[in-house]
């Protein structure tokens, strides 16, 4: 009985799909779970992104061929990328913040780095963020300078949204707001 009623199931799935592509537009994307897959948002840099009970802001960016001086400097394959966020928990308990990706027009990611070191006001790689709480500070890519989306999700990872970072290069270092990078 019951595998009568799954493949019933099944069969009314698949008459669905069959009506949908004849309309023209084409079968749902299903995600991991079966669910209908619905686009990410994309946000303005500035704007404030939504996603589950985080929300984030970008508030801008700068390119960096390295970070440090001398022999000790740190050098990327392409160019240092800081993007300067915050990432605010609006849910009820303390959550993880994860990390966010870059994504170019072609759909390649670039994962943010996993070390910080000579980045002031750097945010850190694994983010606890208390209920109510907001972090602040700069995260860190390593990226062909370009145009991007910074794909940000929620703390299951269920959820993500896309902040617009358009192609632009300022000689201005960046800080966390109220940081002083002078000391």
């Amino acid at each position: 009985m019951l595998v009568v009623g799954i493949a019933a199931r099944q069969d009314v799935l698949d008459a669905i799909r069959a009506a949908i592509m004849q309309v023209g537009r084409g079968p749902p994307d299903l995600d991991q779970r079966g669910r209908v897959e619905r686009p990410a948002r994309i946000y303005a840099l500035g704007e404030r992104a939504e996603v589950g009970h985080l929300t984030y802001t970008a508030y801008e960016t700068q390119w960096l061929p390295q970070i440090g001086e001398g022999p000790a400097a740190r050098v990327p394959q392409h160019r240092f990328f800081e993007v300067r966020v915050s990432a605010a928990n609006n849910g009820a308990a303390e959550t993880i913040v994860p990390n966010a990706t870059l994504v170019d027009d072609s759909g390649h990611t670039y994962d943010e780095l996993s070390a910080g070191d000579g980045v002031p006001a750097w945010l850190g790689f694994v983010r606890r963020a208390q209920a109510g709480e907001t972090l602040q500070g700069l995260i860190l890519f390593d990226a062909p300078p370009q145009h991007y989306k910074l794909r940000v999700t929620d703390e299951s990872a269920d959820l993500s949204a896309n902040i617009d970072i358009p192609l632009s290069f300022s000689s201005a270092p960046l800080s966390a707001p109220g940081t002083d990078l002078s000391k």
